[in-house]
């Protein structure tokens, strides 16, 4: 009744091309598409507001991006002998991107029928930005198969991104693959258990350029100097900040057994990352907090298995079962400025090579000395190694914890079952080895934090001389250690649906439907986990009154005319 936020959008997409065949399985392609957005925003706080001061606010704004692709290319294709199949296309690409908006915003309007911004008394606010960027690329690739067995495809491509520095703004990718079909063979004719086979491998470059449109440019801001308005430097610049690069090795297969009953997909992989683009700190002599780099990689190698199977498959009666799982192993092998570790404690992560980049970093606490009910924390003294304990967190040795925000292991499973008409299916998630901070743990268990509600555990509470207890003495101050740092491994039932779809006979009697099904569905319905927070699937490192995952319950009826 008293606020009003009112949002219109307009958003035009648009594709047109012209594609010329000079001759046959010879094309030349040129196409053109945009992308144009709008978004004007009216906010608004009406003076009549019972429990306000009698003053209203308008607050407006209006936003626009658009993106322009052109996108050129030239293919053929051909067969030699019936057996040598080629193709081969060349291209040109080019992205352009432009982004505008301004705002304003007055408040001291009194009366609800005069919100605009002139109207209002007090002092107006008014910001104005834009960006842009552009990338323009060319590429060629080539595929080749002899016979539908042997499959061979390579490609390259050079890229340009006006994000980078004007020295290093090109990068060379290229990729190679080769799949072989096994099936195909005369001398796998007669596996009749055996419906496909394919071995497939891969070798290729990708190149991020995920960064601000400006992150390589020195930038000036403005600023006042007693009255007078200046322009103060914000940013350096780095001229040879170029592309973040990956590279990427896969080998794997895929079979379907015994008529595909059984279907298997297996993949290893070995994903290299140099050159990273991070925003690294500069020393606070040379006058800026901080910049982009081209430092530092990562290397993250696994393993991707699915598997599926059909357990029943008759007239009346399906069953099916499918299982997937991930295990991944990160590890960071280069820091910048020749740095072993890149501690960052406000975060309780700590970047070193060797190590997994999400790895958790923090003070050890020890537990609760039984004879004065003070917290112990671990002590490792630096000249001799030997670690010890002390009473003292602002002596206690940080320290690597040997578990990371990114679960090494990670899948899911399920059950689609259906019986005539009747139907379930249900999709679990995993996780194993992941970690979390519960920050919200801290408010409910810190004595200072009395208006926030308590936490039952500190009934286990240190209270005279030779308890054995989880939390100290009354008064105590708990820290950011490593009692907040749980295992946040879990098991989800994601998705559970039951639906009966009523028999055609049925159906076809009325005459006018072809289709009646009813269903039921749930999300989220359970969860087992050791994580005392709210949500074990939180993507972060850190949880603080975060909004968890729903469980939701939809429930419908679908006509088919």
């Amino acid at each position: 009744k008293y606020y009003k936020y009112i949002q219109r959008t307009t958003q035009f997409n648009a594709t047109g091309y012209a594609l010329i065949t000079p001759f046959k399985n010879f094309n030349i392609k040129t196409q053109v598409s945009g992308d144009l957005y709008n978004a004007n925003v009216k906010d608004i706080g009406l003076p009549s507001y019972p429990y306000g001061s009698g003053s209203g606010y308008v607050s407006r704004s209006n936003t626009n991006d658009y993106t322009i692709t052109y996108t050129n290319t030239m293919d053929y294709q051909w067969t030699l002998n019936d057996t040598h199949n080629f193709y081969v296309l060349a291209g040109h690409e080019s992205v352009m991107y432009r982004y505008d908006a301004f705002s304003a915003s007055k408040s001291g309007q009194t009366n609800d029928l005069m919100m605009t911004l002139d109207n209002g008394t007090g002092t107006p606010s008014v910001s104005d930005s834009a960006s842009e960027y552009a990338f323009n690329s060319a590429f060629g690739r080539i595929e080749y198969n002899y016979a539908k067995r042997y499959f061979f495809d390579a490609s390259v491509r050079y890229d340009e991104s006006s994000r980078f520095g004007k020295q290093n703004r090109g990068a060379v990718l290229y990729s190679a693959g080769f799949m072989w079909d096994a099936k195909a063979e005369k001398f796998m004719e007669n596996a009749t258990w055996l419906n496909s086979l394919k071995v497939k491998a891969s070798y290729g470059t990708q190149g991020n350029a995920a960064i601000s449109e400006y992150s390589a440019l020195g930038l000036v801001g403005s600023t006042h100097y007693f009255d007078q308005a200046g322009l103060v430097i914000s940013t350096t610049a780095n001229p040879e900040l170029g592309w973040e690069t990956q590279h990427l090795l896969t080998v794997g297969f895929n079979a379907g057994l015994w008529q595909d009953r059984l279907k298997v997909d297996f993949e290893f992989y070995n994903r290299q990352t140099v050159d990273m683009l991070m925003d690294i700190p500069y020393p606070a002599t040379s006058g800026y907090a901080s910049g982009y780099k081209n430092v530092g990689g990562l290397v993250n190698r696994g393993v991707d298995v699915s598997i599926s199977g059909d357990v029943v498959r008759t007239k009346d009666w399906y069953v099916g079962l499918y299982a997937n799982f991930n295990y991944n192993k990160s590890m960071i092998t280069e820091l910048f400025n020749g740095y072993e570790e890149y501690p960052l404690p406000s975060y309780m992560l700590n970047y070193a090579i060797g190590h997994d980049a999400g790895e958790f970093y923090c003070e050890t606490l020890v537990g609760v000395d039984p004879e004065d009910g003070k917290y112990m924390w671990a002590y490792i003294d630096p000249e001799t190694g030997e670690r010890g304990t002390t009473k003292d967190f602002n002596q206690a040795t940080p320290e690597l914890q040997g578990i990371s925000q990114y679960a090494p292991w990670a899948g899911g499973f399920g059950l689609n079952a259906a019986w005539k008409g009747l139907s379930v299916a249900a999709d679990f998630s995993w996780n194993y080895g992941k970690g979390l901070v519960n920050n919200d743990r801290y408010f409910m268990e810190y004595d200072s934090y009395t208006s926030y509600s308590r936490s039952k555990d500190l009934l286990d509470r240190w209270e005279e001389k030779g308890d054995i207890a989880k939390f100290a003495k009354f008064g105590e101050a708990i820290q950011f250690d490593s009692h907040l740092l749980e295992d946040a491994s879990f098991i989800r039932l994601k998705n559970l649906t039951v639906a009966y779809e009523f028999p055609k006979k049925w159906i076809n009697a009325t005459g006018f439907m072809q289709g009646l099904r009813v269903y039921f569905t749930s999300r989220n319905l359970l969860t087992f986990t050791k994580y005392t927070g709210f949500d074990p699937e939180a993507d972060t490192n850190l949880t603080y009154g975060r909004y968890p995952n729903s469980r939701q319950f939809v429930g419908g009826i679908q006509f088919t005319f």
